[in-house]
């Protein structure tokens, strides 16, 4: 048992130092990018160009699309359409296609 009893001090003899160690290290404040007036300028810029869309519902990956493309394929969706009367839309089917009535 002596042999596991000396590993086991030996170990945490090292992690004791490590910790001690980097408890010393100062870490350097990090600069505030997203404080600059210019990359904000940049972001407004993209927010009043662009939407995040996420790609899937799997993953945590976004596409920008063009608002002005969001909303039209929204509008289509939806049957919102400037050009064509006031007619009933109603969602039917299992995948939620439009019909007009």
């Amino acid at each position: 048992m002596s042999v596991l009893n000396d590993w086991s001090q030996t170990v945490q003899f090292i992690v004791s130092n490590k910790i001690d160690s980097l408890r010393l290290h100062k870490v350097k404040s990090q600069v505030q990018i997203l404080r600059d007036k210019h990359i904000a300028s940049y972001f407004k810029e993209l927010h009043d160009k662009y939407v995040l869309v996420p790609v899937n519902k799997a993953g945590n990956k976004i596409i920008f699309v063009c608002k002005r493309f969001c909303i039209k394929i929204l509008m289509d969706k939806l049957g919102i359409h400037p050009n064509i009367s006031n007619k009933a839309i109603t969602y039917a089917g299992n995948n939620s296609t439009l019909q007009m009535q």
